[in-house]
């Protein structure tokens, strides 16, 4: 089974599940089902607000109104590209300006890429892989 060497996307219930984006649990039965439900939640959580973060810093990340431009190989890239160069700008001591922080909301966007093709849509393989992750992590 192929998940991307065990890296999952977290998505919310909003997501299709796949075999690499992993979503919360509808009507969770078992404690397993439960406690994963939880730990999608807290990390959810923290990824909300460090995508606002970055979001507000880098703009390229805040253009696509919620679709995905790229491949997610490439999404990926630019995304752990944007949290390198964050932290560069933290430890140089280059702080998030009133602009950027004003600009959030803004989403105007240039010509975008049109939508790669992800490939053939699997939900039941999806289903497989978060049943996994509950056996090996959660029971």
């Amino acid at each position: 089974m192929q998940d991307m060497d065990g890296r999952w996307l977290v998505g919310d219930s909003g997501y299709q599940l796949q075999p690499w984006i992993v979503t919360p649990v509808r009507n969770p039965v078992t404690e397993g089902e439960a406690a994963y439900n939880r730990a999608h939640i807290r990390t959810r959580g923290i990824i909300e607000r460090i995508f606002g973060i970055l979001k507000s810093r880098f703009r390229c990340l805040d253009r696509s109104g919620g679709a995905l431009l790229y491949s997610p190989c490439k999404v990926c890239k630019v995304v752990v590209v944007c949290c390198i160069l964050h932290n560069i700008a933290i430890r140089a001591g280059v702080r998030l300006g009133e602009q950027e922080a004003e600009a959030e909301g803004d989403s105007d966007s240039d010509e975008e890429e049109p939508n790669a093709p992800l490939g053939e849509v699997r939900p039941e393989r999806g289903r497989d892989v978060r049943l996994n992750i509950i056996r090996n992590y959660f029971e």
